[in-house]
């Protein structure tokens, strides 16, 4: 395609120059569906070569916004994991095994997760249905949407920031949340309350989220740890060989 640059209204637009009939229906389909993002209207200039009175047409033709649904509400959450990051998700055994600690969930940030770690998490919250309140540092620098996206965790909020420790901000946000029914606290840092300890989980900076700490989870949360993940099924173990026999 050729690209024309055609002066209106003290802009300039960015004109398509299609020799196909068919690509220029095409090309407008298409761009009616991708105006209007975010209820604004957007302008689309098209024009077919050699017709100044098409450059005319389109250069005021307005494509009618596309209109999304409204997201459908979720149910309060009842069972929460108030979850740490680094010493939890990460340690200095994954920084040396994996070359280093992530400051970031780009691909570069995800590869220095201990994804272990990280899908035992997934599994318990799929298995218990439970949902995760971020209450790690992480919370002040990215979005916990985003993070809970990047992850595969059901990340619905964070934790304020308040002055004190850790285990005050918990609580902050228990206060606000009466629907809460059974919550469980992870992190290497024991700042927490003393009505809180019963259902902390304490992992430590060298080693993160091992195997012990997640059964304690599991059972705060009454699930099975074989239920969560792909480990599903268990497969029996081969029958021994009957030496008599041979």
């Amino acid at each position: 395609m050729a690209w024309r640059y055609v002066h209106a209204t003290d802009a300039f637009s960015c004109i398509y120059s299609f020799h196909d009939q068919t690509l220029i229906a095409f090309a407008r389909a298409l761009l009616s569906r991708a105006a209007g993002v975010g209820g604004q209207q957007e302008h689309v200039h098209l024009a077919q070569p050699g017709s100044s009175r098409a450059l005319r047409a389109a250069s005021d033709e307005t494509l009618r916004p596309v209109t999304s649904a409204a997201p459908t509400e979720l149910e309060p959450p009842s069972r929460v994991l108030f979850l740490d990051i680094d010493g939890v998700l990460n340690s200095h055994r994954t920084a040396i095994g994996l070359g280093g600690i992530p400051h970031d969930f780009d691909a570069a940030g995800l590869a220095l997760f201990d994804l272990a770690a990280v899908g035992m998490l997934r599994g318990l919250c799929e298995a218990g249905n439970v949902s995760v309140v971020l209450s790690s540092s992480w919370r002040i620098v990215h979005d916990f949407r985003e993070l809970g996206a990047a992850l595969r965790l059901p990340i619905i909020d964070q934790t304020p920031r308040l002055v004190g420790n850790r285990g005050k901000e918990i609580a902050a946000w228990l206060a606000k949340h009466p629907e809460v029914q059974r919550f469980a606290i992870v992190d290497d840092d024991s700042d927490m309350e003393p009505e809180q300890r019963p259902f902390f989980v304490q992992t430590h900076y060298e080693d993160g989220l091992t195997w012990l700490p997640f059964l304690k989870l599991c059972d705060l949360f009454s699930v099975n740890p074989f239920d969560c993940g792909r480990a599903r099924t268990r497969t029996p173990a081969p029958t021994a060989l009957d030496w008599s026999a041979a």
